[in-house]
């Protein structure tokens, strides 16, 4: 299996600090993926030759916002259509540092993986987030068809156990082997409903939800940081390099995405429209999101990954989406 513990920071093969931010070296491509010890809701990925060279061009992914939306052509322009599951202020994230994992009678799969969790919400409408990427450092690939994941009993509760999920294709309970190389970053989100209801509570949602609507859809928001692209650096949607965020739309649907670095390269990440759900830690389905992106501000680009509510609306409850990334070419 794959550790996706609630982890800080992977240290494994050649690696580099720059600032608090530690680098890890794809096996079989000129790709990095770093974590950063302060900020341990922040991923980094970039192009590299090598994780001991410097890297000044890179892109960095936070992972902590979460919303119940009640109108999806509106919930991002408009406060009424939501409500934000903030960090819970007494929350203990997990922490755990990995290097150097190996999956059993795979001598040519090795991999490192960085990973943060926390809560969100509260003990209504409120979970444990957490989010995940590995990078395969062997001389091949590896398969599996879980990931690991902090566990926990209740809402608040402390960093204890590990279970498995599954990020298997399949109808039903199925949960099929996956495999990945050694020139791929994966990436995981995982919630875990620890509140009696995503939904309860559906008059608080503001003015809209109030006055008839309800609560259809959960949004994770991935939040990218343009800032450290480099001159020129720019993020692309849809195979359409024409197609950035001041021209994507907020309501169109987007499956893949090119991060654009000055001098660099570039990165494609791909974004399937398929996810795991289940009950305790058993796979009891598959199902099909949207994922849009919105602008956020100067130097930062939204991607929303959007799952009917009802899929996460009973305690225990969990999701699991997993994305690919790549290195691309202009």
């Amino acid at each position: 299996m794959f550790g996706f513990a609630a982890t800080v920071l992977v240290i494994a093969m050649p690696l580099r600090t720059i600032g608090a931010i530690q680098w890890l070296k794809s096996g079989g491509s000129n790709m990095c993926g770093g974590a950063d010890n302060d900020d341990n809701a922040k991923a980094y990925f970039a192009p590299c030759t090598s994780a001991t060279d410097t890297i000044a061009e890179f892109v960095s992914v936070d992972s902590s916002s979460l919303f119940v939306a009640c109108d999806l052509n509106t919930y991002s322009t408009n406060a009424n259509e939501l409500i934000n599951l903030s960090t819970v202020e007494s929350s203990v994230p997990c922490t755990l540092l990995q290097s150097d994992q190996t999956i059993d009678g795979q001598p040519q799969c090795g991999y490192g993986y960085a990973s943060s969790s926390r809560f969100l919400g509260d003990g209504v409408r409120g979970g444990v987030v957490s989010t995940a990427f590995y990078l395969a450092t062997g001389t091949g690939g590896c398969t599996t068809p879980v990931n690991s994941f902090y566990a926990r009993d209740s809402f608040l509760s402390s960093c204890s156990t590990t279970a498995d999920y599954c990020i298997g294709f399949g109808s039903g309970s199925t949960c099929s082997n996956r495999s990945f190389t050694n020139s791929q970053i994966k990436f995981s989100a995982f919630l875990k409903l620890h509140g009696t209801s995503m939904t309860g509570g559906a008059a608080s949602f503001g003015g809209n939800c109030g006055s008839g609507k309800t609560p259809s859809h959960m949004v994770g928001r991935l939040t990218f940081s343009t800032a450290n692209l480099g001159t020129n650096g720019k993020i692309t949607f849809n195979g359409n390099d024409n197609t950035d965020i001041s021209n994507v739309g907020a309501a169109t649907e987007i499956d893949s995405m090119k991060i654009h670095f000055g001098t660099a390269g570039v990165l494609d990440y791909t974004w399937p429209k398929s996810f795991n759900y289940g009950n305790g830690t058993a796979k009891t389905g598959e199902d099909t999101l949207m994922i849009r992106a919105t602008a956020g501000g100067d130097n930062v680009v939204n991607v929303d990954y959007i799952i009917p509510v009802g899929l996460i609306d009973q305690q225990n409850e969990f999701v699991v989406y997993d994305p690919t990334i790549t290195l691309g070419s202009d």
